[in-house]
């Protein structure tokens, strides 16, 4: 068991919806704790038009086996949200052409408040305003997790195997999370040569949600493989220091 910190995690990520709209955000993730409850993050426009953005929460439901489903209306099927946890300011955002508005985020702490892993997802949406729209009005889902209390983050990397396709080699990683997990797994898996250390393939900050009990993840790379081949997997260093080695197996 370890004392938890609370973690906001946002994808980088930028979206053009219209030609003349072009948004980004300035940080991928925002970790907070009882110390430091607030951070906050810039909603920018590279386009040449006023960009109208509206913040919301959604929800989404997590399958056994990884996999998200979209709950189109409140939280019932979502496993612990952080709707009545997570604050965030202003929820309507203008953004004049090759300029920036801030956007803060706080932890709202509950009394009684059980201990466990929280999480929504921030949805941003963008256009230029127009009652007309050329194009469709696009929203990106940023996921939001906080973190309260003691939380157990058990895994472990069950099947690592290559396989080639169409001349590709690919390994195909099965990732679970423990029975008595409490916690989603968040970190960077790598592929490298057992001998050389070189590295084959990477695939950064992917996300095992909770209750899911396992995920597959594939990473590709197009190199002759001479060597035996292991996995790392990284946890996000403010959420821990757990770092995971498999062989790879044919």
């Amino acid at each position: 068991m370890r004392k938890s910190i609370f973690v906001i995690s946002l994808f980088f990520c930028s979206f053009n919806t219209l030609a003349k709209v072009d948004i980004h955000f300035s940080k991928v993730q925002f970790y907070l704790n009882g110390q430091a409850r607030t951070d906050a993050f810039e909603v920018s426009n590279q386009g040449n038009e006023l960009a109208h953005c509206s913040l919301g929460l959604s929800h989404f439901q997590v399958l056994e086996d990884g996999v998200m489903k979209r709950i189109e209306d409140g939280v019932d099927g979502a496993y612990n949200p952080a709707n009545k946890l997570v604050r965030y300011s202003p929820r309507n955002v203008k953004v004049p052409p090759q300029s920036a508005q801030t956007v803060r985020i706080s932890f709202r702490r509950l009394p009684k408040l059980q201990d466990g892993e929280y999480v929504s997802f921030l949805t941003v949406e963008c256009d230029n305003g127009s009652i007309v729209r050329d194009g469709p009005r696009l929203k990106h889902n940023l996921p939001v997790i906080i973190r309260h209390g003691d939380i157990n983050v058990n895994n472990e990397i069950t099947s690592a195997k290559l396989m080639t396709k169409d001349g590709v080699n690919y390994v195909e990683i099965i990732h679970e999370r423990l029975v008595d997990s409490t916690s989603s797994i968040i970190g960077n898996y790598i592929i490298i040569g057992k001998d050389s250390g070189d590295t084959y393939a990477t695939l950064n900050s992917s996300k095992i949600y909770s209750p899911a009990k396992f995920k597959k993840i594939t990473l590709q790379f197009k190199d002759n493989v001479t060597e035996p081949l292991q996995v790392k997997f990284t946890m996000e260093p403010k959420l821990g220091d757990e770092v995971v080695i498999v062989d790879v197996t044919d």
